[in-house]
């Protein structure tokens, strides 16, 4: 297993982390960025772990 795809599988478990309150599914985390910013967080991490993946 490379080092890349689990790095990759990291950020997009993080991202499916972040963006599961806004869907509306119950984790408790306290977001002290708030809401639009976990959204660009777990954008950037999409699109990080996409870059990693196709490397």
């Amino acid at each position: 297993m490379e080092i890349r795809s689990f790095i990759a599988g990291i950020l997009i478990a993080f991202a499916a982390f972040v963006l599961l309150p806004i869907l509306k599914v119950n984790v408790t985390v306290t977001n002290p960025i708030g809401m639009w910013g976990n959204v660009v967080v777990a954008i950037v991490a999409v699109i990080v772990s996409y870059y990693l993946i196709r490397m």
